[in-house]
């Protein structure tokens, strides 16, 4: 989980997400919200900014968002929506404002805006002359996420829609975790969808499935229990690419006699500290954006200071510009 703004958390340099390939938002006259490339991991959800010299305070921004009727909107204080905690993007911009160096690039200057609404997001800032750049946040350093996965257009439908993409992502989960032959749960959560521009959907599913399809026979003899959240980022070409995040893993032990999942009680978080839970997670969510995308080669994943074994599920290369 990465999240922004004054109280922002910061991973420990092992886990530090450093992306080759870059997103961009495409081409754009004024270079001054070109997001570019990266710098510290997560390819979506997070934007930084350095203001204008014309903002003496936060009173000058707060003026020029009033007629951002969505910079009051709530959304998830964390880019992975695994964060129960609200924010708005104009508290996040106030907390960049009072935690950061305004008028030069900082992570600090870091905020969390909805996964998709980054292009949209650093264009109004720019153009209402709140903002001198926006670039990618500098400081999300998720080292066990998945950048994203790529799922041909023409075979899903319009995945902008909130129930094509629900319905989508169901029908992808019931056939990764179909190798389990039935000894497998999955429990639905919400759909929802974001509430800035251009309303992209994200999708949380609970999972309990035989540790050998998430994580492959080097977990085998265990269960795997964690949630999965998908949400669209954007048509790119032919494809569109689907972030996906796996959280909360926990793991019970595999009785030969008993086919089907134990119960919530049976299960526990992984021995270990919290670099061993979030590489066991990057796994996971390789494993399913590997299955979502057809081959390892259609997803994309920050993997610095996962080491071995653990990143070779996704191998993309393509720059989606």
């Amino acid at each position: 989980m990465v999240t922004a703004g004054v109280n922002q958390r910061r991973l420990p340099l092992a886990l530090a997400g450093l992306i080759c390939a870059a997103f961009s938002v495409g081409p754009i006259e004024a270079q001054a919200y070109d997001l570019g490339k990266t710098q510290c991991g997560g390819e979506y959800g997070g934007l930084s900014i350095v203001f204008s010299k014309k903002m003496k305070s936060f009173k000058d921004v707060d003026a020029l968002l009033a007629k951002a009727d969505w910079a009051n909107k709530k959304i998830s204080a964390a880019i992975d929506y695994a964060s129960k905690q609200k924010t708005t993007v104009r508290l996040q911009l106030k907390g960049a404002w009072k935690a950061g160096t305004p008028y030069g690039a900082d992570p600090a200057n870091d905020f969390v805006v909805p996964i998709g609404s980054e292009k949209f997001v650093a264009e109004y800032l720019v153009k209402a002359g709140i903002a001198k750049s926006v670039t990618h946040a500098k400081g999300f350093c998720g080292g066990a996420e998945i950048s994203y996965a790529a799922v041909g257009k023409a075979a899903v439908g319009d995945l902008t829609k909130g129930q094509q993409f629900e319905s989508f992502i169901k029908s992808a989960v019931a056939r990764y975790v179909s190798p389990a032959h039935g000894s497998s749960d999955i429990v639905e959560g919400p759909l929802s969808i974001a509430p800035i521009d251009p309303y992209y959907p994200t999708k949380r599913m609970t999972i309990i499935v035989p540790s050998e399809i998430s994580r492959g026979n080097r977990a085998k003899g265990t269960w795997d229990k964690y949630d999965l959240i998908a949400t669209l980022l954007a048509p790119r070409g032919s494809d569109y690419l689907v972030v996906v995040h796996t959280e909360n893993l926990l793991v019970a032990p595999k009785v030969n006699a008993r086919k089907s999942p134990p119960t919530d009680e049976h299960f526990r978080r992984l021995v270990g500290d919290e670099y061993n839970s979030y590489t066991e997670e990057f796994v996971a969510a390789v494993s399913f954006g590997s299955f979502l995308g057809g081959s390892p080669s259609r997803c994309k994943a920050e993997f610095e200071g996962v080491e071995g074994e653990l990143h070779l599920g996704c191998t993309m290369q393509i720059d989606y510009r």
